[in-house]
């Protein structure tokens, strides 16, 4: 009886836990910039994303496809990108060829001053992580002079192994975000590309 309790109260637990998981995951879509407020356009050879109301901009290759990405942010994908065969439809967008890069703007402005957001998060990291006493496992960069969080995690299972990497740029009660995700045969070419579109990422307000 004691051990059918036990068992009962663990499936109650992962249930609740699970509730918890896609109430904040929705939660933060809704805070984020809406595919179709972003602005696109080509001037010599490149593609340009543009979030007038921040003055955000970053450059794409001119040669990648940009797509909606759920309606709350966009998809960059090189124009050899194939999705991965052993991944299903649910996945995130890994790949088994080419490069991906996922392009989010989460706002805050107008939240009870007493809510913890995503947002006092990535300043407390940042602050913790410079701290030179901390045992911080992430990487502070600058992004266009902002500071910024780099987070990267390993992921390896039976079906793929790879590493997903995410930056994420807090500035003025807005956070940019900017994700990747590693695997098959164009990993260390994808990285290189990442950082390289960072570059490029412009932030005016």
């Amino acid at each position: 009886m004691g051990r059918k309790f036990t068992i009962f109260i663990i499936i109650l637990l992962l249930f609740a836990a699970g509730g918890v998981f896609w109430w904040w995951s929705g939660r933060r879509d809704e805070g984020k910039v809406l595919s179709d407020e972003y602005i696109q356009k080509e001037i010599d050879g490149e593609k340009i994303i543009e979030y007038k109301k921040t003055g955000f901009m970053i450059k794409i290759p001119g040669d990648w496809k940009i797509v909606d990405n759920r309606g709350t942010g966009l998809l960059c994908l090189s124009s050899d990108f194939q999705f991965h065969e052993k991944v299903g439809p649910y996945s995130p967008p890994i790949s088994e060829k080419g490069c991906l890069i996922e392009i989010s703007i989460l706002k805050e402005i107008g939240l009870s001053s007493d809510e913890y957001t995503d947002y006092d998060y990535i300043q407390e990291k940042i602050e913790w992580c410079l701290n030179p006493n901390s045992k911080c496992d992430d990487e502070v960069i600058e992004i266009n002079g902002n500071k910024a969080i780099k987070y990267v995690s390993s992921i390896e299972n039976q079906l793929v192994s790879g590493y997903y990497i995410e930056v994420s740029v807090p500035k003025n009660e807005i956070t940019y975000i900017f994700e990747t995700y590693l695997f098959g045969q164009d990993r260390e070419k994808c990285a290189q590309e990442f950082d390289k579109i960072l570059q490029t990422v412009e932030i005016r307000k």
